[in-house]
């Protein structure tokens, strides 16, 4: 079989082609821009799906982490806490965040809390100053807010 014969018979085939035109029926060729057009339009609804389920998530997590964010502890608050015995620990207080609690008055000895300073009611609203270690490091009571209960 000789190499340039083969070439040849490819070389006339490509030049047959070329001189044809060929054309597709106008039912194949809307057949073909509408699969064309239905192609691209799923795969717009899927860009659109994938983003706005992006974007969702992010508003969700925005919010979620401004919901669930702790309070960080102002420089004038700390003036009115009150430093708990076992607070010291090797961790410099560098961030602190505040929790409040309302507890019952009795469990205030467990924190190390003095006779003295305990409230007179049986629950006390209170707010630990938590460090970045976990430890509470002081408390501050809040004056107890009355409230109408009604009874059933």
């Amino acid at each position: 079989m000789n190499p340039t014969s083969g070439e040849d018979r490819l070389d006339e085939a490509l030049r047959r082609l070329r001189r044809t035109r060929l054309s597709a029926s106008p039912g194949t060729a809307a057949l073909v821009l509408g699969a064309f057009r239905a192609h691209h339009e799923r795969r717009r609804r899927r860009r659109v799906a994938i983003l706005t389920s992006i974007a969702a998530t992010l508003v969700f997590v925005f919010i979620a982490a401004k919901l669930l964010r702790p309070t960080a502890v102002p420089n004038t608050a700390e003036a009115h806490f009150i430093a708990l015995p076992y607070g010291e620990s090797g961790v410099p207080l560098e961030e602190g965040v505040v929790i409040r609690l309302d507890l019952p008055a009795a469990d205030l000895a467990q924190f190390g809390v003095p006779p003295s300073l305990r409230p007179k009611s049986k629950r006390v609203h209170a707010e630990f100053l938590i460090g970045q270690d976990g430890m509470a490091r002081a408390v501050r009571f809040l004056p107890t807010q009355k409230t109408n209960s009604f009874k059933e």
